[in-house]
């Protein structure tokens, strides 16, 4: 067929087809093209005469016009990802910057000649801090008594230098806001320290214990106090003669029980700390360190899985209601991860104890519902805790023997006497 439009024509019917297209509800909508030829494809809602329109090539004009668009708004969006990348990179250098300048600080210190230190089995803290497992997302859990202000950063000057230039290798802790993060300057500096805000008083579902969790998730490095403030042997609870430290906090046992993967558990025993930096001294001596002191860090041997494992007997030695035979294993299996939460306690979400617990006796819940449930599984985070007690009390007795290190007041001829009678 021949075509006898004129050129003014055509341009005059192309530009009413489009305006009767708009008037029929079509809406244009950019796609991204698979070939060098890039096209408008234009999109019918089903208005206007039975007819669709597929697709149409956009004009010279038009087509440079939007793709100078594209163009800016591809920059605009290319220097955000490069600002933020820029900010990350900045916040990762300070950081580095931070934790090198601290650690030198430390070790110089340490070697001064003004006090004295006695490392024992630093080995076990290094091995565990380059295991390959750890890019697994398993992470490394270090736990100590706590005698002084200067526990930490002071024991890690002990680390050789290259620990301070990596992120993974130099530990995260929990620091509490009433004390390190007071002013704006603090709380930048702590931060930038590997520290998390912790808010004393606030329990073990506040933010900074999710965080903790999620740092050992990605195969970080955590360090905690589990008596959660500084408590010197002079104030250390005995039994017969023995003494022991104060209850660990809860929070030690819920960032156990929740990581994705059983970390590895070292645990340590601090002495000497207690005199370098006594407690309750007057202002301004409370400030400076003591010299001349003896220090000593020793670390045990990694806790098994299967010993926190252990923490399962508190629920067999309970009576629970009857239920049908594999009910809970059957609920956690088919049920959401919140719900799944809901079984077990507030937050206990796809943790490797939950798993544990359904594979190695998914019957032990059993029975308990609601409240009776959540205090099962409290009672298990309690047992964690002092499994973990435990073993660092362990440790403080081969080091510093049944007193943990408290120095008892010489006893009196007359007192000898009548104890020998």
């Amino acid at each position: 067929m021949i075509d006898f439009l004129t050129a003014g024509e055509k341009r005059h019917r192309s530009k009413k087809a489009e305006r009767n297209d708009m008037k029929n509800g079509t809406s244009i909508k950019r796609r991204e093209a698979r070939s060098k030829d890039l096209a408008w494809h234009v999109v019918g809602r089903g208005g206007g005469r039975g007819r669709r329109v597929d697709s149409t090539t956009v004009g010279p004009k038009q087509f440079l016009s939007l793709s100078q668009h594209d163009d800016r708004r591809g920059r605009s969006v290319s220097r955000e990802g490069r600002g933020y990348q820029l900010e990350v990179s900045m916040s990762q250098l300070l950081s580095s910057a931070v934790i090198s300048a601290v650690g030198l600080t430390c070790k110089a210190f340490l070697n001064s000649g003004l006090c004295s230190i006695t490392v024992t089995n630093l080995p076990i803290l290094l091995d565990a801090l380059r295991e390959d497992c750890r890019s697994s997302g398993q992470g490394v859990v270090t736990v100590s008594n706590h005698l002084s202000t200067l526990d930490d950063p002071l024991t890690w000057g002990i680390l050789p230098f290259e620990n301070f230039t990596n992120s993974r290798t130099i530990r995260w802790v929990l620091g509490a806001s009433d004390i390190m993060f007071t002013n704006p300057l603090f709380s930048a500096f702590f931060r930038k320290g590997q520290v998390i805000e912790t808010f004393r008083g606030n329990g073990i579902w506040q933010p900074a214990v999710d965080v903790a969790i999620e740092k050992l998730n990605h195969g970080h490095w955590l360090h905690m106090f589990g008596e959660g403030k500084v408590h010197q042997p002079a104030v250390y609870p005995q039994i017969d003669g023995v003494a022991h430290l104060p209850q660990f906090k809860w929070g030690v046992g819920r960032i156990i029980m929740e990581t994705n993967v059983s970390p590895l558990i070292v645990p340590m025993w601090l002495t000497g700390f207690d005199k370098l930096m006594p407690e309750r001294r007057p202002f301004p001596c409370k400030y400076f360190p003591n010299m001349g002191v003896r220090l000593g860090v020793t670390f045990g041997d990694p806790i098994p899985p299967e010993k926190i494992m252990d923490a399962l007997n508190v629920l067999r030695r309970l009576k629970r209601p009857t239920s049908p035979p594999g009910a809970l294993e059957n609920s956690m299996r088919h049920s959401e991860p919140s719900i799944r939460s809901g079984l077990y306690g507030t937050s206990c979400v796809g943790g490797w104890m939950e798993r544990a617990i359904v594979r190695a006796g998914g019957d032990l819940l059993e029975g308990w519902k609601g409240a009776e449930r959540r205090a099962q599984m409290d009672e298990i985070r309690s047992e964690v805790t002092a499994i973990i007690q435990r073993a660092v009390e362990d440790l403080g007795r081969k080091v510093s023997g049944n007193t943990l290190g408290l120095t008892l007041p010489p006893q009196s001829e007359e007192s000898r006497d009548h104890r020998v009678h």
